[in-house]
């Protein structure tokens, strides 16, 4: 089996502009309730079946956050 996978997609080319600590704590906050019901689904092994691709999305954004954060 070939492991090796073409993910269609556009290329990465956001650009953000760098916040006030104020205005990213909102914006980031703002992340991270959206995907705060998703992410306790899944750590209580709630969620069947296949994610859907927004909650995979807000997801994938909180984890970013998260590793930018830390």
């Amino acid at each position: 089996m070939d492991s090796r996978r073409h993910w269609p997609a556009k290329p990465f080319t956001t650009k953000r502009r760098i916040d006030c600590d104020e205005c990213n704590h909102v914006r980031l906050e703002r992340i991270e309730a959206r995907a705060a019901p998703y992410i306790a689904l899944l750590a209580r092994d709630i969620f069947e079946g296949t994610i859907p691709l927004d909650c995979q999305l807000r997801i994938a954004a909180f984890a970013f956050r998260m590793l930018a954060v830390g």
